[in-house]
C-alpha cells in the first residue's frame, strides 16, 4: 500500500496475516519503524571540490552524451573534514545492461572527473568474467572529501565515447624480474612474491611533485610476520629471523586489483617449526595448524599502506567430538616493519589526546585483555616496561618514529573492540601486535585484524603537526 505522508517520528504498526483476501484479526504482529526527514531529489555534484590532482581531481568533465546512473553519498562520521579514497558496492538494475566498465566515470563538485576505479563483482545469471552479462554488482574506488559530519554526492556517468584519463599519479603494478613494483605517484613499493614478509622495498616522493624517491625500507630477516605460541608449557617463538620458519604457500601470491585509484595484493602462507611444535596431527592427518593471509592496499596519491593480517589455526578434525581439544594459546601475532632512520630520530604517542614526544625507547600502546571485577576492559602506554598512562580504551590510540626527514605512524582502529591488540616500536622496528597477550584461538578459527601505516616527509611542518592531524582522521 502506498506510504502515508508522515512527518518524521518512530511509529507503532500492526500487520495482519492473511492467505485468502479475509482479514485473518487472530494472527497479527506490531512492528516500530521510523520515519526520517524527506529530503526530495538530491543534487548530484555537491561536497567541496577536490583539492587537485594530489587530491584527485584529473580534469574537466569529459564532453560529450552521457547519462547519469546514480548518485553516490559519500559520508563522513568525524568531527574533522575528510580527504581520502572511499569504496564500496553498488546495485545496478538488469535492464540498464551496463556490459563493461570502459564507458564508466565518476563527476564530483564543479563538474570535475575523479580519479575513480571500477570493478565487476557480480553479473546477473552469471560469473564476473562473463562479459556478455549485464553488471549486477559494481565496485567503485574514488577519491572524496566530505565535510565534518557530512556527505558529498558524486555522479556515475555513462558516456557515449569517453577518452581515457591523464593521471599522473595514478597507482599501477608492474612487474621487474621476480619482483613486483606497485607505484602509487607518491611512492615506489617493491615485492617480493616468494617473501613472506611481502615488503622488499619502500621509496617515498618527497615533495609531492610524483617525481624523484628515497628509500625509506629495505627488507632484513625478522620483518613481516611474527608468531610466539605455547607448546607443553614453553614458547615457541617463529618469524623470518630464521630460515624456513615462516612460508609461502604454493601460487600464495596474488594481484587482487591493479589500479588506477588502487592497488590490493594478497600473500597467504604458514608458519613451521622444525621440530615439529606447530604441526597438527590426528590419526592420518598432519599438517601446519598456522596459517595466515596478508593484503595490502596502496593508493593513487599516497605514500600510505593499509594492511589487513588473518591468523588461523587451522587444526580440526571436523570429524567427532570433543570439538575444543585443538585450540592454542598465542602470545603474540605480528608483523614487523624495520624502517631506516637518522640518529635523530624521535617516537611520538598518543591515548587520549595530543600525541607527545619522547626519546628513542621502546614503547607500546595497548588495548589489553579485559579483567577485574566488576569487569571492564583496559588501555596502557608502556614506555620501557614502565606503565605511563591508563584508561578503559583509548579514544586515539597512536604510535610514530621519526627523524628530521620524514615520520612512519601507526593505527589499529577499533582496538579497543578486539583486544589484546597493541602498536610497539622497538629501536628502530614498527611493530603491529595484532594480538600482543596470551589469547586462546580455538580450533578452527581465524582472527581478523586491519592496521595503517602512514609514511609522510616532514617538510615545513614540524612532526607534531603532522601527525597530530593524521591521528584524528582514522
Amino acid at each position: 500500500a502506498p506510504a502515508p505522508d508522515l512527518p518524521p517520528g518512530a511509529y507503532s504498526v500492526t500487520i495482519r496475516a492473511t492467505d485468502d483476501g479475509t482479514p485473518n484479526l487472530t494472527q497479527s504482529e506490531t512492528i516500530q519503524i521510523t520515519v526520517e526527514e524527506r529530503i526530495g531529489p538530491i543534487a548530484c555534484l555537491t561536497g567541496p571540490p577536490l583539492e587537485g590532482l594530489l587530491g584527485g581531481d584529473i580534469g574537466p568533465a569529459p564532453q560529450g552524451e552521457f547519462v547519469d546512473i546514480t548518485c553516490l553519498e559519500i559520508r563522513n562520521d568525524q568531527a574533522i573534514e575528510r580527504s581520502e579514497l572511499a569504496w564500496a558496492g553498488i546495485p545496478l538494475p538488469r535492464e540498464s545492461n551496463l556490459l563493461n566498465t570502459e564507458s564508466l566515470t565518476v563527476i564530483g563538485p564543479d563538474n570535475r572527473r575523479l580519479a575513480a576505479q571500477f570493478n565487476v563483482v557480480s553479473r546477473w545469471g552469471g560469473r564476473p568474467d562473463q562479459a556478455t552479462l549485464p553488471i549486477r554488482w559494481l565496485q567503485i574506488a574514488v577519491p572524496a572529501r566530505v565535510v565534518a559530519g557530512g556527505r558529498s554526492y558524486y555522479s556515475l556517468r555513462r558516456y557515449t565515447s569517453l577518452p581515457a584519463p591523464t593521471d599522473p599519479l595514478s597507482a599501477s603494478v608492474r612487474t621487474a624480474g621476480n619482483r613486483v613494483v606497485v607505484e602509487t605517484g607518491l611512492a615506489t613499493f617493491t615485492l617480493d612474491p616468494a617473501n613472506p614478509a611481502l615488503f622488499d622495498q619502500i621509496a617515498i616522493d618527497e615533495d609531492d611533485d610524483g617525481t624523484g624517491r628515497t628509500t625509506v625500507y629495505s627488507h632484513s630477516p625478522g620483518a613481516g610476520p611474527r608468531l610466539v605460541f605455547v607448546n607443553d608449557g614453553s614458547d615457541v617463538t617463529l618469524s623470518t629471523a630464521a630460515p624456513n620458519q615462516v612460508l609461502v604457500d604454493n601460487n600464495g601470491f596474488s594481484i587482487v586489483e591493479t589500479g588506477p585509484a588502487r592497488v590490493v595484493v594478497q600473500l597467504k602462507g604458514h608458519f613451521a617449526d622444525a621440530a615439529g611444535r606447530s604441526r597438527f596431527t590426528s590419526g592420518t592427518l598432519a599438517y601446519e595448524r598456522f596459517g595466515y593471509t596478508l593484503i595490502a592496499t596502496f593508493r593513487r596519491a599516497s605514500r600510505d599502506v593499509l594492511l589487513e593480517f588473518h591468523l588461523r589455526n587451522e587444526a580440526s578434525d571436523a570429524m567427532f567430538p570433543p570439538w575444543t581439544d585443538d585450540v592454542v594459546t598465542v602470545r603474540q601475532a605480528s608483523f614487523e616493519l624495520p624502517f631506516s632512520f637518522n640518529n635523530d630520530r624521535s617516537v611520538y604517542l598518543a591515548g587520549q589526546g595530543t600525541v607527545t614526544r619522547i626519546a628513542p625507547s621502546g614503547v607500546q600502546v595497548e588495548q589489553r585483555k579485559g579483567g577485574g571485577t566488576p569487569w571492564v576492559r583496559r588501555a596502557r602506554i608502556l614506555v620501557n616496561g614502565a606503565e605511563t598512562e591508563t584508561g578503559v580504551a583509548f579514544t586515539d590510540p597512536f604510535l610514530a618514529l621519526g627523524d628530521s626527514q620524514y615520520v612512519v605512524a601507526a593505527q589499529v582502529p577499533w582496538m579497543r573492540y578486539r583486544e589484546p591488540q597493541a602498536i610497539a616500536i622497538e629501536n628502530t622496528t614498527l611493530s603491529l601486535r595484532f594480538i600482543s597477550e596470551g589469547q586462546v584461538v580455538g580450533e578452527a578459527k581465524g582472527i581478523w585484524n586491519f592496521a595503517k601505516i602512514s609514511i609522510l616527509p616532514i617538510g615545513a611542518r614540524t612532526p607534531a603537526e603532522i601527525l597530530q592531524a593524521l591521528e584524528q582522521a582514522l
